[in-house]
């Protein structure tokens, strides 16, 4: 009995031995792989040709060195959707999601912000002195913003920018407060001469509510009493699309309706001002006759058929 136990002993023994030698000499197809990662973006470091998933694969290697993330990274895009969904989520509903801690979920709640600031500051440093500079650096604030906030931008007469505030009462996804003193308050701490306000719309739809175009009409009446003038209102989406009450004609209405209850030439500013326009979007014109905006490339369409 004794010599039949040593004699599986020494076949286990070699069994083992021999599966050790086999593993031995399989080729671990994920050795160097995050090695491979860091030469593919050397190549390409804005990581165009990387898929959603492996761009998120390597954004959590700072938080898990040793551990395989293509999984992770696998199973977070699924349950949210996209790298969008991800970071719009609350660090609750990513800490529900098994191997997030609440440490990763800071992590990625943090990282759209610390980008955005990123940029915010990369634009300002090219210094803002003209309408064009200045709106495409307030659409920035706007990025990775899921809730409805409102900025006011303060610029001198030259257009260059004093600086930006917000003014936001109260927010949530679909509504906004707006505070006139908190507005009026940041004119006069910059010693502004001119104001843009900008909100977004964060359920897409760009189109100004009653709400905001009399809160516009307000506005224009308060800062005038301070000899500012408001220049522009602008509504900003997540899909890069926005409306310029100026470009569209709004700005245009609301101050000539003021000039003839004021007895006032404020509206001479829009026939001195420069035209310009966002660097993308898609714009909008206010049809004063129907009181309707429209998308601009259907403008003339638009209007051929309400002639007819």
């Amino acid at each position: 009995m004794s010599e039949n136990k040593n004699a599986k002993a020494i076949k286990t023994d070699s069994a083992e031995g021999k599966s050790e030698k086999k593993n031995k000499g399989k080729k671990n197809i994920h050795a160097g792989h995050r090695q491979r990662v860091y030469d593919a973006i050397s190549k390409d470091p804005l990581m165009e040709t990387f898929s959603e998933v492996e761009t998120l694969e390597f954004l959590l290697y700072s938080m898990y060195p040793r551990r395989d993330t293509n999984a992770l990274a696998h199973l977070l895009l699924e349950r949210f959707g996209s790298m969008v969904g991800i970071f719009s989520a609350s660090a609750d509903d990513l800490m529900k999601l098994s191997g997030i801690s609440q440490r990763t979920a800071m992590f990625l709640k943090s990282f759209p912000a610390i980008a955005r600031k990123s940029q915010l500051l990369r634009v300002k440093s090219k210094s803002i002195k003209d309408m064009n500079s200045a709106l495409d650096y307030i659409k920035l604030h706007f990025d990775y913003c899921y809730t409805e906030v409102m900025y006011v931008m303060c610029l001198d007469v030259k257009n260059r920018l004093l600086g930006v505030d917000c003014v936001t009462a109260k927010g949530t996804p679909t509504s906004n407060v707006i505070s006139v003193p908190a507005i009026v308050e940041s004119a006069l701490h910059h010693h502004a001469s001119k104001v843009i306000l900008a909100h977004n719309h964060p359920t897409g739809i760009v189109i100004p509510s009653i709400e905001d175009i009399n809160t516009t009409d307000l506005l224009i009446d308060t800062l005038a009493a301070l000899d500012v003038v408001l220049v522009d209102h602008l509504i900003f989406t997540g899909d890069s699309q926005y409306l310029s009450f100026f470009n569209s004609g709004l700005i245009r209405m609301l101050y000539q309706n003021f000039d003839c209850i004021h007895k006032t030439n404020m509206s001479s500013f829009l026939f001195v001002e420069k035209e310009r326009k966002l660097s993308s979007g898609i714009e909008y014109i206010f049809d004063m006759e129907t009181a309707t905006i429209v998308k601009k490339s259907e403008f003339d369409a638009y209007v051929t058929g309400r002639i007819e």
